[in-house]
């Protein structure tokens, strides 16, 4: 027989249930009976709307910073103000410059006081429990139908000083967990209201189904279950606990990797006016907690990269751009000297970020970055935000309910074009262009050096071989390159017999499985669809690649859809873990359609350079890439490359960066990565040429002429690097 009454100390009962198991066995036991989420038979849409479980977790943040304006207005009886930024600064005392002005005591006190996001352990480490808590105003249990269990019922419209008026609200957090646990008590008092959302599939009862529903648990009388006032204690407020949520990235929720809780929160609530508390309470998988739970205030991507930081090289503060009838917006930006940081405040794939009550609301790429501008060599170390707070009520319609997209026509195609032109005409921008552009042309590295030795050991062990790694720099005629690529063996298939307007399928054509990503190195990803190229270029469609489900890979560049196929790269992090594997996704999308392919890629290591050498292989020898300012040997423009084979174990070769011959092809590169790759290749060949050249004249033992050499030299440097900017194997050697 099931208890028909409530146990005493239930609140700790509900509050302790971590596992899917935990939560039927917890139902089992109790007189419960289930009604629809919303009040609807159809409800699976509507929780499906947002695709992503970082965002979906974003629309609880916002409905406890909401909670808490909401109390504090009842409290204090003010409503007068017509911004959420008003409001927490009327009302929590927050100045209007944000939080730079305030002191990191307030910070912290402000967020430890008001909401709490914990994550927990259970039996599935990618699914963990996350709790959500506030001491905000709280709901009646009268009230849960229309607030927390409610669908596409806005009770915030009349309501200027709330943010979650233009979201989708919490229920989409139910489509990525196993039951949501909601617990809540009004901030004046009265019993404890709770009840249980789970997704019924309905495809054990005698009627069939085509789509299951979301569906909440209530007392028998209809009514949701409550606790008596005096079980509560004193606590009010509300807690929302996500059994086994989808979090496979949350690995370490308070480090500040990319796909990590602690970043993602940074991301999503980007120029964010709360601040809130994390806490991970996983105390046994993170040694380094020592047995207690570790917090961490979050206060968005904005505030971390406005404080001092070695890694901002310049900065520009808010520029108002004027919209006409649709109001104005404030841009921002951020010039990073680390290119590898942008992904600890946005992602680095989509680094112009669109805010509303500090809240992201859409991202653009760095393609539409660099293509607007003309900045290549900034856009991969850039972060923009376009803060829209300012716009009207027409300008503001331009973004979805959903927080990850915003309308691609009429006023959204005006914000993106009023955007890019602000930036376009910035003239810190072009100047730290060209700076940059000046450094990728004229700085070395270890990490070219080192890959000039890897493709100078293969050459040496395989001059046919030529660089299986490097994959060629955007730019020039990438498409014609003749080299091939990790993942691959060289040779392509013919593509598809007949292309159309739209595809019908897509598909990862990388003949290896699992495709081979080798550290530090540069990915290729060859992915066919049966579309014609118009499919992109008159903006029908995408075709994108998601790299998520690996940290090691970033999106790097791609060419556009020709004949069928389309390259994607990725660069593969230098410290990525040997044998690590995941997924990659390639996706093309349009409006009425959708195809995915999956494959499997692994991470391997890169070759190594011989240092001693086979028997009848020659050995690899070390290289220095020679500057105007690293220059010990005293060169000019006109010097080229030197092998010096009896110094240290293996010999060193010197290739000079500045030669007269190189720079000014050089000068017309299109990208900072596209300038690494094309040094990186031409030291490694040109090393190549110069130990071939030197071996040889010390076989004959015969008299050199030292100007002929030179003059050679020259001639193989010019040839050598304008084959590599033109996408073409080197044959000079």
């Amino acid at each position: 027989m099931k208890q028909a009454t409530l146990d005493v100390g239930l609140l700790n009962k509900l509050k302790s249930l971590k596992t899917a198991e935990q939560v039927e066995d917890f139902l089992e036991n109790q007189d419960l009976e289930w009604k629809h989420l919303g009040g609807r038979d159809t409800n699976e849409n509507s929780v499906h709307m947002v695709k992503d479980p970082a965002n979906a977790l974003n629309e609880r943040v916002t409905n406890a910073i909401d909670a808490c304006l909401e109390r504090a207005v009842h409290e204090n009886d003010v409503d007068s103000a017509s911004s959420p930024r008003e409001a927490v600064s009327e009302l929590y005392g927050l100045s209007k410059a944000g939080f730079n002005d305030m002191s990191t005591t307030w910070v912290r006190d402000t967020a430890d006081a008001n909401i709490n996001i914990a994550i927990e352990e259970n039996s599935k480490p990618n699914h963990p429990v996350i709790e959500i808590t506030d001491r905000g105003i709280g709901q009646r249990p009268e009230d849960f139908e229309d607030t927390f269990l409610s669908l596409d019922r806005n009770t915030k419209l009349t309501k200027p000083y709330l943010i979650g008026k233009y979201g989708q609200g919490g229920s989409s957090t139910f489509a990525f967990c196993e039951y949501a646990i909601i617990i809540s008590r009004h901030c004046d008092g009265g019993d404890l209201g709770w009840s249980i959302v789970r997704y019924n599939d309905r495809t054990s009862g005698e009627e069939e189904y085509s789509l299951g529903v979301y569906e909440y648990c209530v007392q028998p009388n209809g009514e949701i279950p409550s606790i008596p006032e005096s079980e509560a204690d004193d606590w009010d407020g509300s807690i929302v606990r996500l059994i086994e949520y989808e979090a496979a990235n949350f690995k370490n929720s308070l480090s500040a990797g990319a796909n990590n809780l602690y970043t993602v929160l940074h991301r999503t609530m980007f120029g964010s006016i709360f601040p809130f508390m994390l806490e991970d309470r996983r105390t046994d998988r993170f040694k380094g907690y020592e047995g207690k739970p570790k917090r961490r205030t979050v206060v968005g991507s904005r505030y971390r990269l406005d404080k001092p930081s070695k890694y901002v090289d310049k900065s520009r503060d808010f520029r108002r751009v004027d919209l006409g009838e649709h109001g104005s917006l404030r841009i921002k930006y951020w010039v990073l000297n680390d290119r590898k940081r942008v992904r600890q405040f946005a992602d680095p794939t989509e680094p112009i970020v669109f805010t509303l009550d500090g809240q992201r609301h859409h991202t653009e790429s760095k393609r539409f970055f660099k293509d607007g501008t003309g900045f290549n060599f900034l856009k991969g170390r850039i972060v923009v935000e376009v803060n829209c707070e300012e716009l009207n009520h027409s300008g503001k319609r331009a973004f979805t309910s959903d927080r990850e997209s915003m309308a691609k026509s009429g006023v959204g195609q005006l914000i993106r074009d009023k955007v890019i032109e602000a930036l376009a005409e910035d003239d810190q921008l072009e100047a730290l262009n060209e700076e940059y552009k000046h450094k990728a042309i004229r700085e070395t590295s270890s990490e070219q050096e080192e890959r000039a030795k890897s493709l100078l050991a293969d050459l040496l062990q395989n001059p046919k071989q030529g660089d299986e790694d490097e994959a060629p720099a955007e730019g020039g005629e990438d498409e014609d390159v003749e080299l091939t690529y990790e993942g691959g063996d060289g040779e392509e298939d013919e593509g598809p017999d007949e292309l159309h307007d739209y595809p019908t399928y897509v598909e990862i054509v990388n003949k290896q499985d699992p495709i081979p990503a080798k550290q530090g190195r540069v990915l290729r990803v060859e992915v066919e669809v049966d579309a014609d190229w118009k499919f992109e270029e008159l903006e029908r469609g995408e075709i994108t690649l998601d790299l998520t489900d690996l940290d090691a890979l970033r999106y790097d560049r791609e060419t556009t859809l020709e004949d069928g196929r389309k390259y994607i790269y990725a660069t593969v992090d230098d410290d990525a873990e040997i044998g690590e594997t995941g997924v990659i996704t390639a996706i093309a999308e349009w409006e009425n359609g959708r195809y995915e392919d999956e494959r499997t890629v692994g991470i391997v290591e890169p070759p190594k350079a011989s240092s001693k050498g086979g028997k009848g292989e020659l050995q690899s020898p070390e290289i220095t890439q020679v500057t105007e300012d690293n220059n010990s040997l005293g060169w000019d423009e006109t010097d080229v490359v030197e092998f010096h084979p009896g110094e240290g174990d293996t010999g060193r070769v010197y290739v000079s960066m500045f030669n007269e011959n190189i720079e000014p092809v050089l000068e017309g590169i299109p990208t900072e990565d596209t300038a690494k790759q094309y040094k990186s290749g031409y030291t490694g060949y040109m090393a190549y040429y110069e130990v071939m050249r030197e071996t040889g004249a010390q076989e004959l033992d015969a008299d050199i002429n030292e100007d002929y050499v030179k003059q050679e030299q020259n001639r193989v440097a010019k040839v050598l690097m304008r084959q590599i900017v033109d996408g073409m194997t080197p044959e000079v050697i």
